[in-house]
């Protein structure tokens, strides 16, 4: 790695504790900060890591990678899940077929009548899948008109993602008093 950059460290230890490898992405995202991740193994033993990285003007991404048994990156490049403004993860699944799922929250926008986008003050739930050959294939937002949480989530065998969280406003669309909603 050259100076001053960062990347994602990932390691392996024999269950008595001897390590077996290290690696490291090359240069990690350019100026970028990685945060807090999480990782699964599918059932070959290739490893998923999923990371928050601090970009230059939204805040925090999402990127998921996948290495071999060996710590080989798989995909030429982390694949980047970028929303307009932070997001934060909570979760990455695995299916049977080796697509990533990963969860979490993300900032809400608006477009205002000049038609530019600007941040909202709370936070949607997101989540989405990266194929096996490391594109992503699809993500969404879910929010209601005040901040939502999402605390955990599952993956069902046939690739239905369950999540489960929390709504402080109102989830069937209306703009009564409703003092949250778990979900």
């Amino acid at each position: 790695p050259s100076a001053g950059s960062f990347g994602v460290a990932f390691l392996k230890y024999a269950a008595d504790g001897t390590p077996l490898w290290a690696n490291r992405d090359a240069d990690g995202p350019a100026n970028a900060f990685l945060a807090h991740g999480q990782m699964r193994l599918d059932a070959v033993g290739n490893a998923y890591l999923a990371t928050l990285r601090l970009g230059s003007f939204s805040g925090y991404d999402v990127l998921v990678y996948k290495f071999d048994r060996n710590g080989r990156p798989l995909w030429p490049a982390p694949v980047t899940i970028d929303f307009p403004f932070n997001s934060d993860l909570v979760g990455l699944e695995v299916d049977p077929c080796g697509n990533a799922y990963v969860f979490g929250r993300t900032k809400s926008t608006f477009t205002s009548a000049s038609g530019s986008i600007g941040e909202d003050w709370d936070y949607d739930l997101y989540a989405a899948k990266v194929s096996n050959s490391g594109t992503l294939a699809w993500s969404y937002a879910w929010g209601s008109i005040q901040t939502d949480f999402v605390y955990a989530g599952c993956l069902a065998k046939n690739g239905t993602l369950y999540l489960t969280g929390k709504s402080e406003g109102p989830i069937d669309g209306s703009y009564g008093d409703n003092p949250g909603q778990e979900m």
